[in-house]
């Protein structure tokens, strides 16, 4: 079914660049990386909790912001230029929606049915 083809990929976003996205994030905060420049961490450390709380949630924004560009870029490409298309089950995701980047803010969107930040999302698109 068509449908399913758009919510695995919804899924697939959802998880694969939103959630893992800021999974990263709590694991630099958490000093969970290896690979983490020494000063980027320090820096981190000295914030204060109320600063730290914010700096999650630019996270979260530029990720929001991201993923909803994304989406919108994919829709543009499937309506104009057609070079560019992503295919789940033989089915191009653009063609079986409305709009693409909706698809994230909806109450039975993809952020509220995939997301494990689907609480802190909310607080940032209402």
């Amino acid at each position: 079914m068509n449908q399913d083809s758009l919510q695995t990929f919804g899924n697939f976003i959802i998880k694969q660049l939103f959630d893992r996205g800021l999974h990263r994030y709590g694991q630099l905060a958490r000093h969970e990386l290896q690979t983490v420049e020494p000063d980027l961490q320090s820096w981190l450390d000295e914030r204060s909790p109320e600063d730290q709380k914010m700096m999650k949630k630019v996270v979260l924004k530029v990720l929001l912001s991201a993923t909803h560009d994304f989406l919108f870029a994919l829709e543009e490409e499937a309506d104009f230029e057609r070079r560019v298309s992503v295919l789940v089950d033989q089915n191009n995701v653009a063609d079986l929606s409305d709009g693409l980047q909706g698809e994230l803010f909806l109450e039975d969107g993809w952020i509220n049915r995939y997301s494990e930040f689907r609480d802190d999302a909310r607080s940032l698109i209402g």
